[in-house]
C-alpha cells in the first residue's frame, strides 16, 4: 500500500466583517477585503494513490509529536499491510522521535521526495483542490468552524475519491525532477570604482545566469556625507542607491543579491573605470 503524506500548515479561519454577496447574473460573487482572524490550524492528510481515499486530521502544531500520531493513525487506517508512505525530506519527518518509531514497525516505510520537490508528491495536488473548493472562499467564525468545514469536504471526497493519474512518463518525470548539473553557488568579482574616496572595495555577486557593473560611485552634493552608488545589469536595468559614510566605511543595505561594500586596509587605492 502506497500513500502520501504531507501537512498543509497555517490555515487561517478567517471571518469576513460584511455578509459575502452572491453570485447574480453578469456580476461575480463578492467579499470584503478586511477580515477578522480566528486562529490557524495544520491538516495532515494522506493520500490512497491506488483509489484517491483521503485519511486527516487537523492539529493545532506541526511539530514530530503531531507527525508521529499522524502516522500512528495512518498505520491503522492500514493494518497488516507492507506501508509505503512518500512524503518531503522535512526535518518533522526525519526526527529522531520518528525515526525510534519506523525502527520498531519495519513494515513501515518512509520515502523522501527530493529538495524542492515537493510537487512530486500527490497529496499536494489534493491540498490545492481543497484549498480553491473549501477554505479560501470560506467565512469560519473559529477554529472548530473551520476544521468542521475540511471534515465535511473530506468526508465527501472520499464517497466520491478517484486516483489521480501523471499525463507525463516515469521518465519524463524524473528527467525534470533531477538537475542536469550540481547547483553552481554564487562567485565573487572586482569591480571598477570610480572617484570612490573613502577607501572601500565593492564586491559583486555576479549570478550565473547574469552579471551587474557598477557604473558610477560619487558624493552625492546634495546629500550630506552621502554617495550615490548605480549600479546597471546586462539586462538594462538600473538601479540606483545612496549609502551614509561612517567611520571610514559604509553603512549599506543594497540590492540583496549585487553588492556588499567592506573596509580595506588605508593604503589601498580604488582603481578607476577604464583601468587595467
Amino acid at each position: 500500500m502506497v500513500v502520501c503524506v504531507d501537512e498543509k500548515t497555517q490555515i487561517q479561519a478567517l471571518d469576513r466583517t460584511a455578509p459575502i454577496l452572491p453570485l447574480r447574473p453578469g456580476i461575480p460573487e463578492k467579499q470584503t477585503s478586511d477580515y477578522k482572524r480566528n486562529g490557524t490550524t495544520s491538516l495532515f492528510a494522506a493520500l490512497e494513490i491506488a483509489t484517491g481515499k483521503v485519511t486527516d486530521r487537523c492539529y493545532a502544531k506541526h511539530t514530530n509529536t503531531e507527525f508521529l500520531h499522524f502516522l500512528k493513525a495512518v498505520a491503522r487506517a492500514y493494518p497488516r499491510v507492507p506501508l509505503h508512505v512518500v512524503c518531503d525530506n522535512y526535518a518533522t519527518h526525519r526526527h529522531p522521535n520518528v525515526k525510534a518509531w519506523l525502527a520498531k514497525n519495519p513494515r513501515i516505510t518512509l520515502h523522501f521526495t527530493p529538495t524542492s520537490g515537493s510537487w512530486l508528491n500527490m497529496v499536494e495536488i489534493f491540498f490545492g483542490i481543497i484549498t480553491r473548493q473549501a477554505i479560501r472562499r470560506g467565512t469560519f467564525h473559529s477554529v472548530k468552524d473551520l476544521e468542521e468545514a475540511i471534515g465535511e469536504y473530506i468526508d465527501g471526497w472520499n464517497d466520491r475519491a478517484h486516483p489521480f493519474t501523471w499525463t507525463k512518463s516515469a521518465d519524463h518525470i524524473i528527467a525534470h525532477s533531477t538537475p542536469p548539473h550540481p547547483k553552481t553557488t554564487t562567485h565573487t568579482r572586482l569591480v571598477s570604482v570610480e572617484g570612490f574616496a573613502n577607501r572601500v572595495l565593492i564586491l559583486a555577486r555576479l549570478s550565473v545566469t547574469g552579471q551587474a557593473n557598477l557604473t558610477r560611485c560619487l558624493p552625492d552634493p546634495g546629500l550630506d556625507h552621502r554617495h550615490t552608488c548605480e549600479m546597471t545589469f546586462n539586462s538594462g536595468v538600473r538601479v540606483v542607491h545612496h549609502h551614509a559614510m561612517k567611520d571610514g566605511g559604509v553603512a549599506v543595505d543594497f540590492h540583496p543579491h549585487l553588492v556588499e561594500l567592506v573596509t580595506v586596509p588605508g593604503d589601498w587605492h580604488p582603481r578607476r573605470s577604464g583601468e587595467a
